[in-house]
């Protein structure tokens, strides 16, 4: 009985370690700097006007859908870019936030156009 115990409990810590993958965490790493660097570049205006009870989303997108007007010459195809959206209380008239970052580098690469 014994041995069928310990041979469940080790079967069942194989599951939960294999189930932890490091590449949801650096996935998860991508999406808190993203945001980070997206909100340390947000003006003061931008930030009064961000809801606070709206959550900013962090997308990410390959290189060839970056809008066209952001300059990405420099950056290499294997960029890991995001997209930063915050949601302010002009959203109704203007659009949201939307800022393009380069988490390799850690740099702002542009903002989405608001109307």
């Amino acid at each position: 009985m014994k041995i069928i115990n310990s041979l469940v409990c080790i079967f069942f810590l194989i599951i939960l370690l294999t189930g932890c993958s490091s590449s949801n965490e650096d996935r998860l790493s991508d999406y808190t700097v993203s945001k980070r660097i997206a909100a340390e570049n947000l003006s003061l205006d931008d930030r009064k006007s961000i809801l606070p009870w709206k959550i900013e989303h962090a997308t990410s997108i390959p290189l060839q859908k970056v809008p066209s007007y952001i300059q990405t010459a420099e950056l290499s195809s294997e960029a890991r870019i995001y997209k930063v959206q915050f949601y302010t209380s002009k959203d109704e008239r203007v659009g949201p936030i939307g800022i393009y970052v380069d988490v390799d580098s850690e740099t702002v690469i542009g903002r989405e156009l608001r109307n």
